[in-house]
């Protein structure tokens, strides 16, 4: 087995063994994850694929490669990560509902901000949990080395598949969104799906566009925001939601990847 093989494979048994055993114990003790004693645990549970990459970076330093953040170019992918990570939600509300959407987008907003306690809090809480708990393992660690033998396409596929899976746990959890939405359903089925087309954004975004893990933390923070603001509250609202994500993903592959010389693209930079 290859040297970034062996560190995808620990990568994802300790990444899994974090979250999923913290995540058991919270399923055990029956209290609502996000408003309870054990909010803390449960937020260290959905840190796991950050804290398996740091200690992976911690224990192979010098074998470790990444993507670089290109913060010259910031002036294109920070607000792309922002723009296209909204965009699912607001197109989806848009296709079902225009004439509400302008009052549904100020009414969303508010009552998120409101429930988080203020601008600030909202701020923090919606940059750790997901972008900053996750991306570092997911974009940083794990994606370039799938790059390395799997492509666009198969990178895709693969992390989105393993993305999906993660989640799982989270629907068996009361307080989360997803317990809300239940497993066995069709939006969980389109949740699930979704995960490929998004991971070619991520993708895209932070190799070809050069934006590494800063652009795909802005990016899961737009998407969270934008399904928080604008909730999935309907199975046409999330089969609206993956078609949306699922033409951008080819929109910006076509635009970005394959647009002009790949020669900045073919392969990872080192971190």
């Amino acid at each position: 087995m290859s040297a970034p093989a062996r560190q995808l494979v620990s990568f994802g048994l300790l990444a899994f063994s974090i979250s999923w055993t913290i995540w058991a114990v919270c399923l055990v003790s029956g209290q609502d994850v996000t408003g309870s004693s054990i909010t803390w645990l449960f937020a260290i549970g959905a840190s796991g694929p950050t804290l398996a990459a740091i200690a992976l970076w911690i224990g192979i330093r010098r074998r470790m490669p990444g993507i670089a953040t290109s913060w010259r170019r910031a002036w294109l992918w920070a607000p792309l990560a922002l723009v296209l990570g909204l965009a699912p939600a607001v197109l989806a509300a848009l296709v079902q509902a225009p004439a509400t959407l302008g009052e549904r987008l100020v009414d969303g907003t508010n009552s998120v901000v409101a429930a988080s306690g203020g601008w600030i809090l909202f701020v923090i809480t919606y940059l750790i949990a997901g972008p900053l708990a996750e991306e570092f393992g997911w974009r940083g660690f794990a994606q370039p080395r799938l790059r390395t033998r799997f492509g666009l396409v198969g990178t895709s596929l693969v992390l989105g598949a393993v993305w999906a899976v993660w989640h799982v746990p989270l629907y068996l959890l009361n307080g989360t969104g997803q317990h809300e939405t239940g497993l066995l359903t069709l939006p969980a089925v389109l949740f699930f799906v979704g995960c490929v087309p998004t991971s070619t954004i991520f993708l895209v975004l932070s190799e070809r566009l050069r934006g590494g893990v800063a652009s795909a933390v802005l990016l899961h923070l737009a998407l969270n925001v934008g399904l928080s603001v604008l909730p999935l509250d309907s199975t046409v609202g999330s089969a609206l939601y993956l078609g949306w994500t699922t033409v951008i993903a080819v929109v910006v592959t076509a635009v970005f990847w394959h647009a002009g010389s790949r020669t900045d693209a073919t392969s990872p930079a080192t971190a």
